[in-house]
């Protein structure tokens, strides 16, 4: 697509009515055909390299792994999703019907930020924080806020020992959330020392569902925001945004 001030790249209406129906009819191909899943998926993962930060990726694991239930007593039942699942497929009518293109304007050059996140959580004393420092072309601004008591009930839930990978990305998310206005339409180079964050972060999915819903959130408000992201490791030791979230 490209016009007088604008060039993008975006899916045909007819493949994304296509996959819609697609989308629609899943509960049903799925429980005649086990690898539906698979067949899906891979159409969504190609659609996906067309949004804008190929932020569809993120709602693509759980659609390739899709298994139809087994033992159920009705055909409903058969025909029936896991909740994971059942979030993608809610998630890609819309990406389709209102698709989010990687634009280009010509003529007008992106700035750039560089943001250092960092979250902890403790899982013994129930307790972390996250906040970050963002460097500008006009300055800086830094934010740090301790987790609020109804996201420590979702990290404290499945008895995980360790959440400090969830911390961190939720202090990216909290970084578009609250500096967005700055970040519209920019580029942002972001600084973290985690390798399992940067690992989820690249690869625009997560092995765990909790870090899958956030990494999906992040890369859609990266692309409701029209904000480049690059992803880059530094040491611990270097990380200048590790005081803002204690």
């Amino acid at each position: 697509v490209s016009g007088e001030d604008i060039v993008a790249i975006r899916n045909t209406d007819e493949r994304a009515e296509m996959l819609k129906t697609e989308i629609k009819n899943f509960p049903t191909a799925l429980a005649n055909d086990p690898d539906k899943g698979k067949n899906l998926g891979g159409k969504l993962n190609f659609v996906s390299q067309h949004c804008a930060n190929g932020c569809g990726r993120s709602f693509v694991a759980d659609v390739v792994n899709a298994r139809p239930v087994r033992g159920g007593a009705t055909l409903v039942d058969a025909q029936r999703l896991t909740p994971e699942v059942q979030t993608c497929l809610d998630w890609w009518p819309a990406l389709l019907e209102h698709q989010l293109c990687d634009a280009t304007t010509p003529g007008e050059p992106r700035q750039r930020f560089l943001a250092f996140p960092d979250g902890y959580w403790d899982q013994e004393s129930e307790s972390g924080g996250v906040g970050y420092l963002l460097l500008g072309p006009t300055g800086h601004t830094h934010a740090g806020a301790m987790v609020p008591d109804h996201i420590k009930a979702e990290l404290l839930h499945g008895g995980l020992r360790q959440r400090n990978t969830q911390a961190e990305l939720l202090a990216i998310w909290c970084l578009l959330l609250t500096a967005g206005h700055q970040l519209r339409g920019q580029t942002v180079y972001i600084a973290d020392d985690s390798t399992a964050t940067i690992g989820n972060m690249l690869r625009q999915s997560a092995k765990s569902e909790d870090s899958r819903t956030i990494v999906g959130n992040i890369w859609l408000l990266a692309a409701l925001l029209n904000v480049y992201i690059e992803v880059h490791h530094i040491p611990g030791c270097l990380n200048p945004g590790d005081p803002f979230s204690r």
